[in-house]
């Protein structure tokens, strides 16, 4: 069995949306310096976490993926509130 990766289905930030999250998050870590921070540069939003997968999969998985959402047409969406991972009494 090979390694298995921490694998999950995700969009990038737009360049705006970005920026606004990287200083809410700079601001943040100032405060509550106890809490595990995202790397600024792994800023992304979970759409599907997939959870352990055998790295030999991943590019199966991306290919199956990328053909799921090549027919769907671009979409618009609103980011709104905060939320904590597992839970916002334990970020």
């Amino acid at each position: 069995m090979g390694r298995r990766l921490r694998t999950f289905i995700a969009l990038e930030l737009d360049k705006s949306v970005h920026a606004n999250v990287v200083t809410l998050q700079t601001t943040l870590a100032r405060r509550l310096p106890q809490v595990h921070w995202v790397e600024l540069s792994n800023l992304h939003l979970t759409l599907l976490f997939l959870g352990e997968v055998d790295e030999r999969a991943v590019l199966d998985v991306c290919r199956v993926t990328a053909e799921a959402v090549r027919p769907q047409p671009a979409f618009a969406m609103t980011l709104a509130g905060l939320g904590g991972f597992p839970n916002l009494r334990r970020p």
